[in-house]
C-alpha cells in the first residue's frame, strides 16, 4: 500500500491440485481449476495487506467476489448465494458456514453504487484499521455507513438486482404472509443486520406499525413498471396495495453487533390497521429484469 507499512501482512504459499477430480460439481473441470485459480490467489493478496484483520467475512467474501469479475461464466460464487438467501435472518458477518462465501452479494452492490475501486479501498484501508472500523471509515467517505449499506443489500437480494442473478438457484427465503388485520408476532427473531421478508396479501391502504425492543425498521418493496421501488417506512407507515403488482415488506435490525460474528436474535410485532392517510414515497428503486417473487 502506498506511504503505508503493512504491519500483519504475512508470507503465503499457494498450491493448488492438478486435476480436480472427484469434487462433486456439475461445473467442468477446467472451469473449477480457473474459479478456484482466481480465488485464492485473492487469499495470496489480501495476506499483502492484512493477515489478522477482524472483519474475517472480508476474506471468502472478497475472493468469491473476484471471481466475478475475471473468469466469467467460469466463476463459481453463483453456487454459494443460496446459503444466505436461505438464511436472511442471520447477521451480516455470521458466523455459519458458508454465509462468508455467499455474501459476495454486498461487495457486488456497493460496487454497484460506487465502483469496482471502493473493495481495493476497504483493502487499503484494513492495513490501518480493524473490525467493522475498516468498513466504516471506506464508507464515510461516499457519505454512508454500515446500516444503510446492509439495508440497501438485502433489499437488493429481494429485487435479485444482480447481472449473475439468472445463476442463483434461489430467491430470499419469504418468513411469512401478512393477510389479516390485527397484530402478528413472528415466530423466531431477527439478528443484527439480519432481515425477514414478509409477503402482503392485502387489498387497499394500511397502516403497518412494528413494535421490537432493539432498532427494527420497515421496507416495503412493490414491483411496479418493472422496477422494484423500495419505500423506508419506519417503524410505522403507511401503504396502498393497490398500485403494484406484487408487494412485500422487510423487517431489518439496524442494530450493530458488538464484534463480527458475536450475533444475537431479537424479536417484533406488526400492527396492520386500515388507513386513509397519505402513503410513504419510495426512497430508491432497483431493476426488476431478474425479479421472482420469492416463496
Amino acid at each position: 500500500t502506498d506511504n503505508v507499512r503493512e504491519t500483519a501482512a504475512a508470507r503465503t504459499l499457494f498450491i493448488i491440485d492438478n486435476d480436480f477430480l472427484g469434487m462433486g460439481k456439475e461445473a467442468p473441470v477446467d472451469s473449477l481449476m480457473r474459479a478456484t485459480a482466481t480465488h485464492e490467489l485473492n487469499h495470496v493478496i489480501q495476506f499483502g495487506y492484512d493477515a489478522e484483520e477482524a472483519l474475517n467475512w472480508l476474506y471468502e467474501a472478497t475472493a468469491s467476489w473476484v471471481e466475478t469479475t475475471t473468469v466469467g461464466h467460469h466463476q463459481d460464487a453463483t453456487d454459494y448465494v443460496d446459503d444466505d438467501y436461505a438464511a436472511p435472518e442471520l447477521c451480516w458477518t455470521t458466523s455459519v458456514d458458508g454465509h462468508d462465501y455467499a455474501q459476495w452479494t454486498l461487495l457486488e452492490s456497493m460496487a454497484n453504487s460506487y465502483g469496482d475501486g471502493f473493495i481495493v479501498d476497504i483493502w487499503e484501508n484494513s492495513v490501518a484499521l480493524d473490525g467493522f472500523e475498516t468498513l466504516s471509515a471506506t464508507l464515510a467517505v461516499v457519505d454512508s455507513d454500515i446500516p444503510a449499506t446492509i439495508q440497501r443489500w438485502r433489499a437488493q437480494n429481494y429485487a435479485l438486482d444482480y447481472e449473475l442473478a439468472p445463476l442463483f438457484d434461489s430467491t430470499v427465503r419469504l418468513h411469512h404472509t401478512l393477510g389479516d388485520e390485527g397484530r402478528w408476532t413472528s415466530k423466531g427473531g431477527v439478528e443484527e443486520l439480519g432481515a425477514n421478508y414478509i409477503a402482503l396479501d392485502l387489498e387497499g391502504r394500511y397502516e403497518l406499525a412494528l413494535t421490537s425492543d432493539v432498532d427494527m425498521e420497515m421496507l416495503a418493496m412493490g414491483l411496479v413498471d418493472g422496477e422494484i421501488q423500495v419505500i423506508e417506512l419506519g417503524q410505522s407507515g403507511v401503504i396502498d396495495t393497490g398500485g403494484f403488482e406484487s408487494l412485500g415488506l422487510m423487517v431489518f435490525n439496524r442494530v450493530l453487533p458488538e464484534a463480527p460474528g458475536v450475533c444475537s436474535s431479537s424479536g417484533y410485532s406488526i400492527d396492520v390497521t386500515s388507513s386513509s392517510d397519505a402513503v410513504a414515497e419510495a426512497s430508491y428503486q432497483f431493476d426488476a429484469t431478474h425479479f421472482t417473487q420469492p416463496e
